[in-house]
């Protein structure tokens, strides 16, 4: 016997213009309730230079380059993410700031002391991606992925959609680096309460479950 089938009818909602300038929109989800809208503004890096790979079989004969990924260490692009609420016409950044060890220095800085004592005087944010939020299917909790561009932290945090606040649900931080099969993403709704994950924390692939 087929699953039955639901029918959703979106109505029509006039909202304000976001401007974008000259950043990249991505990350753009809805919640199913339609009262919050969650995207990330990206800042491409400039003044980058990519590798050149040579291409020796090529149709003229010639060799030919092949344009590759930039270095690493080059400058990384830097984003932002936004909630923006449907029903209050209102536009909130995510703060990251509250995100724990979002100052966390690598260890590896530790053997460059200039590097060091410079960095923990500024106490700056570190560089973080978040993912595309992920909601339960009530609309009523949302979750997003976080990884540090230096690949020694990853979290899942929970996002408030009415103040763009953070909440943090886990939290793996590896001083060789962040990775691995499986690893990354937000996880997966199992209903509007639980989602699991996958997580190599313990240096095996293991899945988690997650009560919200």
């Amino acid at each position: 016997m087929p699953a039955p089938c639901r029918l959703f009818f979106l109505r029509h909602v006039q909202i304000k213009p976001i401007y974008t300038d000259d950043k990249v929109l991505s990350a753009l989800t809805l919640s199913p309730d339609g009262k919050y809208l969650t995207f990330r503004l990206v800042t491409v890096a400039t003044g980058n230079r990519g590798i050149i790979v040579p291409n020796y079989v090529t149709r003229s004969g010639y060799v030919e380059d092949i344009p590759g990924r930039t270095n690493v260490g080059e400058r990384p692009a830097t984003s932002d993410n936004f909630v923006y609420n449907v029903q209050k016409d209102s536009l909130y950044k995510i703060q990251i700031d509250q995100i724990p060890g979002i100052r966390d220095l690598p260890d590896y800085v530790k053997d460059y002391p200039k590097q060091l004592a410079d960095r923990q005087k500024a106490n700056e944010l570190r560089n973080i991606s978040l993912g595309a939020v992920s909601w339960n299917e009530a609309g009523t909790v949302g979750i997003v992925s976080a990884s540090s561009v230096d690949n020694k932290d990853a979290w899942i945090l929970k996002v408030n959609g009415s103040t763009g606040a953070l909440t943090l649900l886990d939290r793996q931080r590896d001083e060789a680096w962040i990775g691995g099969p499986g690893n990354g993403g937000n996880g997966t709704w199992i209903d509007n309460d639980r989602f699991f994950f996958k997580s190599e924390a313990t240096g095996y692939a293991h899945l988690y479950l997650y009560n919200v």
